[in-house]
């Protein structure tokens, strides 16, 4: 049931998780340290999402292929999603560093989002209020929009 209008909820991630990580070695070998962000284990998003289960309506776990590559996979026909990416502190720099096009970046990385929940405009509030570090980063939309 999810339509126009509806509010993606992201929930951070805690790293890159396992997106692109062939590509990161690739940029970081020449450094004898890996950034401790790097090796950070792969969040956890069970309690999350089931603390606000009754408000959700899709939910898309953001691994490879990035947010374009998976969220579209929990959206009906007809519809698409506006979801301004900030790339800010380490994204950024891995951006630049990977001298990719924009698109295809956030087509391999999570870009700092490790989940992605689809709710209603009206339940936004409960679930930015149970799970802390959530923020309402973008909205489904209707394809011609």
């Amino acid at each position: 049931d999810v339509v126009a209008g509806d509010v993606i909820v992201g929930i951070p991630s805690s790293g890159p998780h396992s997106n692109g990580y062939s590509l990161i070695r690739q940029i970081y070998q020449p450094y004898i340290n890996y950034e401790e962000y790097l090796l950070t284990p792969t969040r956890i998003y069970v309690k999350e999402v089931m603390s606000v289960l009754p408000y959700v309506k899709a939910v898309a776990h953001i691994t490879g292929g990035g947010i374009h590559g998976n969220l579209p996979r929990v959206l009906p026909k007809g519809t698409t999603y506006n979801l301004p990416i900030k790339l800010e502190g380490w994204w950024e720099e891995l951006f630049y560093m990977t001298n990719m096009q924009r698109y295809d970046f956030e087509s391999v990385f999570n870009c700092g989002w490790g989940m992605l929940l689809v709710i209603s405009n009206d339940d936004v509030t409960n679930v930015l209020e149970k799970i802390k570090d959530a923020e309402a980063v973008g909205t489904i939309i209707n394809e011609e929009q």
